[in-house]
C-alpha cells in the first residue's frame, strides 16, 4: 500500500467514526425519550389499577428496580448531552431526573446532589458552564469535540502562529 492508499484509509475510518459517534447520541438520546415514556406509563398504570394486580405489581418493580440500578451520575451526563449545544440550566436537570423516574427529592439536599455532580463534571473537562442562547442564564453544556472538529481546530491555531 502506498502513502495515499493509508491516507484515504484514514480518512474514510475517521469518517466511520464519526458517524457512529452521532448515532450513538441519537441512540442516547432515544433511550432518554423512552425512559420518560415508560416512567410516565408505570405512574399512570400504578394509579389506575385499583386492583393492585400481580402484573402491574410486577411491572413496577422490575422498572423501579432497573431505575435504582442506573447511575445518578450517568443519567446526568446523558440528560446534559440531549441538550446539545443549547445546555440546560442546573434546576432543570432536578426535572428531567423525575420525569426519568428517578426523584431524588429524597435526598437531604436535591439540588446539592446535582450541583456536586455538576461540579465534578466540570472539573473532569466532561462538561461547561455556559450563558444560554440570550445570554441571560447560565446553563451546562456537553462539552464534545468530534475528532474533525479537534483537527480543524488545531490547523486554525498553526496557521495563527
Amino acid at each position: 500500500m502506498t502513502r495515499n492508499d493509508y491516507r484515504a484509509a484514514l480518512v474514510k475510518a475517521l469518517n466511520e467514526l464519526t458517524q457512529l459517534e452521532a448515532s450513538q447520541k441519537r441512540t442516547e438520546e432515544e433511550i432518554l425519550r423512552r425512559r420518560r415514556t415508560i416512567s410516565s406509563l408505570t405512574e399512570l398504570l400504578r394509579e389506575t389499577d385499583n386492583t393492585n394486580s400481580a402484573v402491574t405489581k410486577q411491572l413496577t418493580e422490575s422498572w423501579t428496580r432497573y431505575n435504582t440500578e442506573q447511575s445518578l451520575t450517568e443519567d446526568i451526563r446523558k440528560i446534559i448531552r440531549s441538550y446539545g449545544i443549547v445546555g440546560i440550566a442546573k434546576d432543570a436537570i432536578r426535572g428531567e431526573l423525575s420525569k426519568l423516574g428517578r426523584g431524588i427529592e429524597d435526598h437531604a439536599n436535591p439540588a446539592g446532589t446535582v450541583n456536586s455532580i455538576v461540579k465534578r463534571l466540570i472539573e473532569k473537562g466532561e462538561v461547561e458552564e455556559a450563558s444560554d442562547l440570550l445570554g441571560f442564564n447560565t446553563v451546562i453544556k456537553w462539552k464534545e469535540i468530534d475528532f474533525w472538529q479537534w483537527w480543524m481546530k488545531k490547523i486554525s491555531e498553526e496557521k495563527e502562529k
